[in-house]
């Protein structure tokens, strides 16, 4: 078991995420520079689609379309718990 507060955790965890997460960003842009396809690795398997297109709503067109009574009648309120970790010292700390 960890003495460490907390906070200290969730800290480290976020900054080794943030570590991982420069590394994926690097290995998606190479899939990304194959082109549209399917990859096999020797474990996984990666499908790339180029410029797929995603379907949303703009939400800066419905508050410019509908009143604001009806952006009201369609807007839901959602629930989550916010958790921000900062090192202190400014600088991410690496793993």
């Amino acid at each position: 078991m960890s003495n460490l507060h907390p906070a200290d955790v969730l800290g480290e965890l976020k900054a080794r995420i943030a570590d991982l997460k420069e590394l994926a960003d690097i290995e998606h842009a190479k899939l990304c520079a194959m082109g549209t396809g399917e990859y096999e690795g020797e474990t996984f398997r990666a499908v790339v689609k180029i410029g797929a297109i995603a379907k949303r709503v703009s939400p800066e067109l419905v508050r410019e379309l509908l009143s604001p009574e009806d952006v009201e009648l369609v807007t839901v309120d959602s629930v989550s718990d916010v958790v921000r970790v900062n090192a202190k010292t400014g600088k991410r700390k690496r793993a």
